[in-house]
Order: C-alpha cells, then structure tokens, then sequence
C-alpha cells in the first residue's frame, strides 16, 4: 500500500543534507569513506518509508540487499561496462570500486535501523499498555480478570462477533440496526467499531470506561430522538447477554473451561455496563442470568426477511470462502435455538480445524493461519487486538 508518510520524509530530508554536508566539506579519512556509506542505507530507508506502507523488517533488508547489489556492480565495474566513464549521476550511484569495508558499513547501518525502530516499537507498545491498563488509576476491570484475557486475545473477539453475528440478525429489534444503515452498509467496519468501544469499557481506567458507557447511551439517544422511537430495553439486554454469552463460549471453545467464578466475572463486568446504562430488569447473579438468558432465546428471536438480507451483506463483505468458514464457525458456538432458526450448516465440520490452530497456536503460527484468512484491509486492526 502506498501511504506519504511526513516522519520519514522529514528525516529523509535531513539525512540527505547530512550527506552532502559530507561530500562537500568533510575530506577525513573516516566519516567521509564511512560515515557516508552507514548513513545512506538509512537515507534510503526513511525515503522508501515516506512513500510506501511497508513493515520495518521488509523494507529495511529490501534497502540493504539493494545496497549489496550496487555494491558488487562495482566489483564488475559495470559503471564502465554501461559507459559511465566520466564524472556523472550515474557514476556516483553506481560507485568506482568494491571494498568489504562498505558492505560492513551498509550492514551497520541497517542493524541501527532495525535497532531503533525496535526501541520505538517497544516504547509504544509499552504506552499503549499503561493506556489500556490505566497504570495506578482505579480499574473498571481489574488487571487480574479473566475478561481481560478474553477481550485481548485476537482470535477470541473474532470468535465473540462470530456467534453474535448471527443472533443479531434474529433478534426482533434488529430494525434498530438498520435505521441508520451503518450496520448493512459495512458488516465489518460496524464490528470494528464495536471492538473498540468494548476494549474502550474493558481496558480502561474507570473514569474512561464510564465515559465510553455514557458516550455509548449518547449515541443511541441521537438515534432515538432522531426515528422519534425509544429502543426497547430488551435489544440493550440482549447485545448485553450476547457478549456474556459469546465471551464465555469462544473462550472455551478456543483455549480453556471457565470456573463458574470466572463465568460470574464475565456477568459482572457487563452487567454494570448495563447498570451504569440505567437499563431495568438486570438479572442480579450469573446463575438469574442463564435462566433469563433462556427465556430471552425462547422469545425475543425470529427469523426475517432482516435476517436473510443481513447474511447476504454477510456474503458480499467476507467473500466465498470467508463466509463459509463464518457459517461453520456459528455452529460451534451458537446456542441451539439461534441454529435452529438459521440455515446454518448441519454438522460441526471446523472442530477439527479448531483443534489444529491451537496446536499451530503453541508454536506461535497462529499470527499466520490469521494472516491467511482476514481480509487484508482488516489484518493490521485484528493484530492489534493481541495484548501480551
């Protein structure tokens, strides 16, 4: 993808002034022959960084492997063998002879750069941690929960979307979704943008999480002012249970059996969202929950002509083959009324395949299988869903 990038053209530009500062007024016997030779590998760098939205390992062992290239032109003396005999652009770009002192020089060069921008990544990261763990300030989700552990794992919040993906298209108040047509529009930008607001509530202090819940109520107060229509309180209780629900199954499904402690954690967390909501008839414990949780399955879910547009969105937003794995991956998790209300497949055929992405997981390949099967405009956002 090709992306300006003005960091690296900035310091392309200074590199680049540095470099002709060298030429021109340094006439030592190390900075000129050296300095300028570690210096342009990182030149080159920052220029291919400015105008393409390249990976740091990518670019920089492209930039380097191009340097050994123009390196060992000269050990052939192609600049002659092309006719550049006088003093030219070419001739310079090309260089007079190979030494292995410069080879070192441009190796040297590229160490710093992957030095660095590993320094940088790692500040980042380690900030982007205070910021989601909310360093001293007061949690809405203490560090120790297992919540955390479900919402910073990729593969668990795309499990999550999966099997709630398919209860929103059977819920009776999924007209609500369609009012302002992001929902149809753009299937997985709208789950994107779920993501966020619920690592928002998760991962933040408890003064942001709270301010992400009322931003939520906001949002939903617009829509409703403006359709001149309430939401009814059972579609926010069952968005609710469905992230209950769908957090505690993907997690199993995909790494360990919760301690009915752990289960009451997962209740906890988003039934004081609810609370904090101002919604009425919150079940009051885990175990009122799953019994309200049945009913709500009984009652509040049908089949629609919302439904069926909504999966066709399904299909043209994931493709084929993404939406059949979206299919088979529903039959794993959903609870049997939603399977029975839905043309989902018949037979659990992706269990197997669960089985060996844990095993690929354990040796770290499942950054791959992800890779492989997301959309790629999708990959970086899942990536970073990860927190280690």
């Amino acid at each position: 993808m090709n992306r300006f990038n003005l960091r690296y053209f900035v310091f392309s530009i200074l590199l680049l002034l540095v470099e002709i500062f060298i030429a021109v007024c340094m006439h030592d016997t190390i900075i000129r022959p050296y300095g300028g030779d570690f210096l342009v590998v990182i030149w080159l760098y920052c220029l291919v960084r400015s105008f393409f939205d390249w990976r740091v390992l990518p670019a920089a062992l492209g930039v380097l492997l191009f340097s050994y290239l123009v390196e060992t032109s000269q050990y052939f003396n192609l600049a002659d063998r092309l006719g550049f005999r006088g003093p030219s652009v070419m001739r310079v770009i090309l260089g007079n002879y190979f030494t292995w002192t410069d080879i070192l020089s441009y190796t040297l060069g590229i160490i710093t750069v992957l030095g660095v921008e590993g320094v940088l990544a790692f500040i980042a990261v380690r900030r982007r941690r205070e910021e989601e763990t909310g360093g001293d300030q007061e949690l809405f989700v203490q560090k120790d929960s297992i919540v955390r552990t479900i919402w910073g794992r990729s593969d668990t919040i795309l499990f999550i979307f999966a099997g709630a993906s398919a209860e929103f298209a059977l819920n009776k108040a999924v007209d609500w979704l369609y009012y302002t047509g992001r929902l149809p529009a753009d299937p997985l930008g709208r789950l994107f943008s779920t993501v966020a607001y619920a690592r928002r509530i998760v991962f933040a202090p408890q003064e942001k999480a709270l301010a992400a819940i009322d931003s939520i109520s906001a949002i939903h107060k617009g829509v409703e002012a403006s359709r001149g229509a309430a939401i009814p309180d059972e579609a926010y209780l069952d968005v609710l249970f469905m992230l209950i629900d769908y957090s505690i199954r993907s997690f199993e499904l995909l790494h360990r059996p919760l301690s009915t402690e752990e289960k009451g954690e997962v209740f906890d967390v988003f039934n004081r969202v609810g609370r904090r909501m101002g919604l009425k008839n919150l079940p009051p414990t885990y175990s009122f929950w799953k019994r309200q949780r049945d009913v709500y399955l009984q009652e509040n879910l049908v089949y629609s002509e919302f439904s069926k547009h909504l999966y066709g969105r399904y299909r043209e937003s994931l493709g084929t083959v993404r939406y059949q794995l979206l299919l088979h991956a529903q039959v794993l998790l959903v609870p049997d009324r939603v399977h029975q209300l839905l043309p989902l497949p018949g037979k659990a055929l992706l269990r197997p395949v669960v089985f060996v992405y844990k095993g690929l997981r354990l040796i770290r390949l499942d950054r791959l299988v992800k890779f492989i099967l997301l959309p790629p405009q999708y990959r970086k956002q899942v990536f970073q869903l990860d927190i280690r």
